[in-house]
């Protein structure tokens, strides 16, 4: 794993079930900010305030799941 960098952040799809690890631990991602490159964090995938989340930068992370995309036709 690598730390990402913005261009990363600018063309990857952003979609549930993205983990990232930041200061040695694991953080579920449960927002992004795409004007500002910023990431919304929590401890875990529960009900958390939006309060409570942790707003970084993306150069600050690494992502370490991307999770599964599905595709669906009619």
């Amino acid at each position: 794993m690598s730390k990402m960098h913005r261009a990363i952040f600018n063309t990857m799809g952003h979609h549930a079930h993205m983990y990232v690890m930041y200061k040695g631990a694991k953080h579920y991602v449960i927002a992004s900010n795409l004007n500002e490159g910023l990431f919304a964090l929590i401890d875990s995938k529960t009900d958390t305030p939006p309060e409570l989340w942790q707003w970084v930068r993306c150069e600050s992370v690494e992502l370490i799941k991307t999770g599964v995309v599905l595709g669906f036709t009619r």
